[in-house]
């Protein structure tokens, strides 16, 4: 078989895979691109080539970059959060293939640069994971105080986190690893949001967890122990046991849950979350958990007792030093309008993008 043979044959079968990621029959696929069911079976089947017109077609059908149909598929070191009830979200899974994929062309170009993860030795117990918890903070330069922008916390770990509100989606996060040379280089993330839902910090604490353990869909993501450790580091990430105890030290004589709304409401976590920690950590009885789960407190309960939540950032839809990367190529030309747009993810509208530099060369 000869390199041009290889080639397509490799496109034919990313095409397939395409297909499997939206999660569509071949009639539904063959209706969004123009291409004929007919050829399209036959180009999955390997009885036939793809033309450049029909990858273009199937691409815009699909949401994937069109590169992203021109090369064999990288391996993925992911794991994925997925909420109670299950499912499947097509529009979840397009959308961090194509964000992987942009990141690491991107990278492959010089237009963004990331800080490489060190990968953090695997928590075997939960004090581990509040040591983990205590280096990552430390590797970024934290304190103890509550992260505020928790999006460029990540990026300083080598994990590119992008956020977007996937309705219905049953996927509230997923990381996947992006490599250079079969090693680990960046990671990324992506995290489904909701309004007025603290959880997505969570999730996003929860993920670089996975990220910097280095876990895998092969051999820990999903497993209960492993899980619960990633919820572990999550908690002692965002609610470090230190702080937890000088807020406890404010509310001496108080009623316990004016300390957990302070704590849930400082640190940017869910009420289940927090009580289930500071539970943990033996600053409120099992007597108090029991009697404020059921009592989960409005956003008007919080502004009664003094808290205009939230008090921490929500999650950004691109990291920050990225956005910044891309914008100034784009200024530079160095990048496409297109291009630039897509990989902004939404942040950016058209017409927010800079005035470009017509000295410059137009990029790809």
């Amino acid at each position: 078989m000869d390199a041009t043979e290889q080639h397509a044959r490799i496109i034919a079968q990313r095409m397939a895979e395409a297909r499997e990621l939206v999660g569509v029959p071949v009639d539904v696929l063959a209706d969004r691109s123009s291409v004929e069911a007919g050829l399209l079976e036959a180009i999955e089947k390997g009885r036939r080539y793809p033309t450049s017109s029909e990858v273009a077609s199937v691409s815009g059908a699909t949401g994937l970059p069109v590169g992203w149909f021109l090369e064999e598929r990288e391996q993925l070191v992911a794991s994925r959060r997925a909420a109670l009830d299950g499912g499947v979200s097509p529009d979840f899974d397009v959308a961090l293939e194509a964000l992987a994929f942009r990141a690491r062309k991107l990278r492959d170009r010089g237009i963004i640069t990331v800080d490489r993860g060190h990968p953090f030795t695997m928590p075997q117990s939960h004090d581990d994971t509040k040591k983990g918890a205590e280096a990552a903070r430390a590797a970024a330069g934290e304190g103890l105080e509550p992260i505020r922008d928790l999006t460029a916390f990540c990026e300083k770990l080598g994990l590119l986190a992008f956020s977007r509100n996937f309705v219905g989606s049953p996927f509230e996060g997923a990381v996947t690893e992006i490599q250079r040379d079969g090693e680990r280089d960046f990671g990324v993330a992506l995290v489904a949001t909701r309004a007025d839902s603290m959880r997505p910090r969570f999730t996003l604490a929860h993920e670089l967890g996975h990220w910097l353990f280095g876990t895998t869909f092969a051999d820990a993501c999903g497993r209960s122990d492993v899980e619960r450790f990633m919820n572990s580091f999550a908690a002692h990430l965002l609610m470090p046991e230190e702080y937890v105890h000088k807020v406890k030290s404010e509310y001496v004589g108080e009623p316990a849950r004016l300390f957990v709304m302070a704590i849930s409401a400082r640190c940017g976590v869910s009420w289940t979350a927090t009580l289930t920690h500071l539970l943990n950590l033996g600053t409120i009885t099992q007597d108090e958990f029991v009697l404020e789960e059921k009592r989960r407190p409005t956003r008007e309960d919080f502004q009664a007792a003094g808290f205009d939540i939230p008090l921490v950032d929500a999650l950004s839809v691109v990291p920050p030093r990225f956005q910044e990367l891309i914008l100034d190529a784009y200024q530079r030309r160095a990048v496409s309008k297109g291009l630039a747009l897509e990989a902004l993810f939404g942040a950016v509208s058209e017409s927010e993008l800079p005035s470009r530099d017509l000295t410059q060369a137009a990029g790809a």
